[in-house]
């Protein structure tokens, strides 16, 4: 287990999005129950996706338009359901002395269709998890599922550490309902950002101009790996690294910048 996988796996686990979001709501509303129930929720929505990436399904979703577009659209609709019920259903976000007494399935099962529903996942661990296995690995199966576990286990720390902060300043909204109403709202917007990002974003694995200017530099480790491996945009074909370095074997063709 690298140091460089560690690091990546932390930093785009901690890059805020509709996961973040809904854990940060549940800890608000539930205290330490709810944001357990949420980042456990919102952590197994990814297993589908690395499921997904390590049996190959993923290369599917990479080549059928038509199923990426299905899925990207059933999440963009789910976002804004939730911004819907955020600003409609006053229980999504009830803050008072006693905690929101929603059930675990309730929390559960939003928390799994937040991230079940985002094609874009399984795309981000087709490309991620292989460049961390290296090309001498005897059990590449088993590697990927090394790497996986270590990402959902990291996954679910960071959730974690959203939601305690989140419960920790609950008693500061509790005495001023018009706080609670801006914070309620202030949810809202966050789902409909991020479903209006989904939408307008070009996530098309078929696209081929979509080749913006390079968001930051991209080097190889000593142990051959892309560093860093994910923050990009369609930027960096597979002939471009090997140009880089020419014993980099790298077999797919984009990377993608994924919010949990």
């Amino acid at each position: 287990m690298t140091f460089e996988y560690l690091l990546t796996a932390f930093i785009v686990s901690a890059i805020p999005g509709a996961g973040v979001v809904y854990t940060v709501a549940a800890g608000l509303a539930g205290g330490r129950r709810g944001y357990i129930i949420a980042a456990l929720g919102c952590t197994l929505g990814t297993l589908p996706h690395i499921a997904a990436a390590i049996s190959g399904l993923a290369v599917l979703l990479h080549t059928n338009i038509t199923i990426f577009i299905i899925i990207k659209w059933l999440g963009i609709a789910y976002l804004f359901y939730m911004a819907w019920k955020m600003v409609s259903d006053h229980t999504m976000l009830e803050l008072n002395e006693k905690t929101n007494d929603k059930s675990a399935q309730q929390i559960i099962s939003s928390a799994i269709f937040i991230n079940l529903l985002n094609p874009k996942l399984s795309l981000f661990f087709l490309a991620f998890l292989p460049q961390f296995i290296s090309p001498q690995e005897t059990s590449p199966v088993l590697r990927m599922l090394e790497l996986s576990v270590v990402f959902m286990m990291i996954t679910f720390a960071v959730f974690i550490a959203y939601g305690a902060f989140a419960a920790s300043v609950r008693h500061y909204l509790i005495s001023d309902p018009s706080v609670q109403k801006r914070v309620r709202y202030g949810f809202a917007f966050a789902f409909m950002a991020l479903a209006l990002q989904l939408a307008f974003t070009n996530t098309n694995p078929h696209a081929e101009n979509n080749r913006s200017a390079r968001a930051m530099p991209v080097s190889v480790s000593s142990s051959g790996m892309i560093w860093p491996p994910v923050f990009t945009y369609d930027l960096f074909s597979s002939e471009e690294m090997q140009q880089s370095s020419p014993s980099l074997n790298v077999p797919f063709r984009r990377f993608f910048l994924v919010r949990f």
